[in-house]
């Protein structure tokens, strides 16, 4: 499993007296769920954005020779995942699919997502980086 690290932090942890990664809490609930810890990639450098992600794991793909991708995201960056990724990695011979996880605490519903300003921001700012990335990718 390959995980990329976009330098954000969840809240404040008591437990840890500190704000954890994001990445770093993927990967526990990775190994919580079986995953084995040596099956677990976090992927340098740390990334800013989906292009970023693309790039480095294209670098990974073409060291390792991997023949297939699992993209796992949300259902409203799911589109333009898979058309970077696709733009980006689809000439190495390689097989892309994409799931994206279920609506929730995270993820704006489909049906009620202009509700909420942070849903504004997500899935109307998503048509914003998909028609920057169609322009300048």
């Amino acid at each position: 499993v390959l995980l990329t690290d976009d330098g954000g932090h969840a809240g404040w942890s008591p437990k840890e007296e500190k704000n954890p990664k994001f990445v770093e809490l993927a990967r526990r609930e990775l190994i919580t769920h079986g995953v084995a810890e040596e099956n677990i990639e976090i992927l340098e450098p740390e990334v800013t954005g989906t292009i970023y992600e693309a790039r480095a794991l294209a670098e990974a793909i073409k060291k390792n020779k991997w023949r297939s991708l699992l993209i796992v995201t949300s259902a409203y960056h799911s589109k333009r995942s898979y058309n970077t990724f696709t733009e980006l990695i689809g000439d190495q011979n390689i097989r892309i699919g994409i799931v994206s996880s279920p609506p929730g605490q995270q993820t704006p519903s489909p049906y009620t997502w202009w509700f909420s300003g942070r849903g504004w921001n997500l899935v109307a700012g998503e048509y914003v980086k998909s028609l920057y990335y169609w322009v300048y990718y």
